[in-house]
């Protein structure tokens, strides 16, 4: 798969993390497109559903929040079977890994939204197994959007899903992973439209 550093897409500055020149950072097309639509996505359901929230904190969050899986190896990120436990470990730290390299770069409150982008309301996610009220608002939104793109596109173990697949999967099954009243919110944005599509 083609990779692409991030310093060509934003004209990010020299930042140095131990030996890490964060101008050195590579994720691939996917990646990157992946990111720009949970962005969009971010930044619809704000605006469309009036949140407050510290929305220029949670748009550049959303826009990088996967930067950690640069330091992912490889065959893990593109395994197309089943990732075993040692490998989802190492794939459950690129949150941490993200929040590090944006260190410095962006500001505190995007950083800990990267880093708390994986957690669930019910404790089950990670990296530190949060719960609800110990998450900020922006992770809970940027955790719905980028749940509900990554269900939306191809990836390397599965192919994309429908917009009415992921609504069963969020709404039912997994419905508490997810803040309620967002959850509800979120997908009252798609309510008469004809076609559902991310951004």
């Amino acid at each position: 798969m083609e990779r692409l550093k991030l310093a060509d897409q934003g004209g990010i500055d020299k930042l140095l993390i131990g030996d890490l020149d964060i101008r050195n950072i590579t994720l691939s097309i996917g990646d990157i497109i992946h990111q720009v639509n949970v962005e969009k996505l971010c930044r619809r359901f704000v605006e469309e559903r009036g949140l407050k929230c510290e929305s220029e904190a949670l748009y550049d969050a959303a826009l990088y929040h996967d930067i950690g899986k640069s330091l992912i190896e490889k065959n893990i990120i593109d395994k197309p079977g089943q990732l075993t436990v040692e490998e989802r470990l190492i794939m459950e730290k690129h949150s941490l890994i993200g929040a590090m390299i944006m260190t410095g770069y962006a500001s505190n409150k995007a950083v800990i939204i990267i880093r708390q982008h994986h957690e669930k309301v019910d404790g089950s996610g990670y990296p530190l197994g949060l719960r609800g009220h110990e998450m900020e608002y922006e992770a809970k939104i940027l955790g719905i959007c980028d749940y509900y793109a990554a269900n939306m596109e191809e990836r390397v173990y599965r192919p994309a899903r429908t917009h009415e697949q992921t609504e069963v999967i969020m709404m039912g099954g997994n419905k508490h992973l997810f803040d309620h009243v967002l959850l509800y919110e979120f997908f009252s944005m798609f309510e008469g439209q004809m076609e559902k599509k991310v951004g």
